[in-house]
This record gives C-alpha cells, structure tokens and sequence, in this order.
C-alpha cells in the first residue's frame, strides 16, 4: 500500500484490523504505520486541545511539544522524534480499535475537502518552511496572553492538516489566516497596552 496515497482513515482501519484482541502496538510502530503522515498526525492530536475551553496554562504544557514536533518538520526527518521509552510504549488493540472509531469520523471529514494539491508547498523546503511557521505559533502558543489560544490552535491544526493530506493549497489558507491572526492580535494588544500606559500617564 502506497501511504503516500492512501487515507489517513484507511490508514487506521487497515493496522485496527491487523491487530487481535488482547495483541497490542508499541507507539514507535504505529506512527511508522503512518510513515510521512505521522508528524501531522501527532501535530493534529498535540494541537486539538487548544480548542477546549481550559485555563491559562495549557500553552505551557502543549507549547513545548508542538515546538519539538514542528522542529522535526523544519528539519525534513522522515519520522518524529520520540525518545525509546516513549516509543517502546505499548497500546492495546482495544484501545487502538477505540480510538479509530472516535478518530475516523473526523478524518473522513478531513479528507472530503482536503486532499493532495500544490504538493511542493508541503514537501521539501516547503514542509520546512511549514515547520518553521508552527515552531513560531507554538513558541507564542506557550506566553500566557490571553484570548490567544483559539486562534493560534485554529492555525496550528489547519497547519497540521495541510500536512496530514499534503495539501498544499489548504497550507496557503493557513498561512494567509495566520498573517490576519497576528495583524489582529498585534492590533488588539497594541492598542490595549497603549491605553494601559496613557491611563497610568498624568493628566
């Protein structure tokens, strides 16, 4: 099977039916499964939860990792980077077959109205490029600026999904939503720092 070709859902449907009940998966196995759809697959999960309404203090957690993962893109490496306990760590076919049934209706999803397109933008000096981008929004995803966070998740799961399917187009997008992000937020601050300073300023 080409996995340059073919889905990410059917990618996980193939290795849930490989695996039989009580058979487990080391994760170091599962992302090669994924072969150079795996960045963007652990991006997508690392960067999901910065849509869930949390406190402050999750940049500080899910900053770091998105950082690493996106250093390895901006490296060009084949497969992301996990320390050998990490990558040794076991999944049961339970909780694989558990996850693909949560997963793959959002991969379908993905998948309808992404797809590969404009492939030179997410390969090469363009998957550098585009790691270098997500190292940028994860080192400003991890200050404690409020009302940050949505935003900068939005571009960085749109980012990792250009990666996931290759898509080069919907990495344009991105790009073009990231530069509006960062004029607002830039504006939004900008202003509200001013205003702080001329109140303390006397009259």
């Amino acid at each position: 099977m080409d996995i340059h070709r073919s889905a990410c859902a059917e990618l996980l449907r193939e290795l849930s039916a490989q695996l039989k009940p009580g058979q487990s998966v080391s994760l170091g196995a599962l992302l090669d499964h994924f072969g150079p759809r795996a960045h963007g697959i652990l991006l997508l999960v690392a960067t999901l939860p910065s849509l869930l309404p949390v406190p402050l203090g999750l940049g500080a957690v899910l900053g770091p990792i998105v950082l690493v993962l996106g250093l390895g893109v901006a490296l060009g490496l084949q497969r992301p980077w996990l320390p050998g306990w990490l990558r040794r760590r076991e999944l049961s076919a339970d909780l694989v077959a558990a996850s693909t049934r949560k997963v793959e209706p959002w991969l379908l999803k993905l998948e309808r109205w992404s797809r590969p397109r404009r492939t030179w933008l997410s390969d090469g000096v363009g998957g550098r490029v585009a790691g270098g981008v997500l190292m940028l929004l994860a080192a400003a995803f991890t200050l404690p600026v409020p009302l940050t966070n949505y935003p900068i998740g939005v571009a960085m799961i749109l980012i990792s999904a250009a990666l996931i399917e290759n898509d080069g187009t919907l990495l344009l997008w991105a790009y073009g939503y990231t530069l509006l992000m960062a004029i607002a937020l830039i504006v939004v601050w900008g202003g509200a720092v001013t205003a702080a300073v001329l109140a303390l300023l006397p009259a």
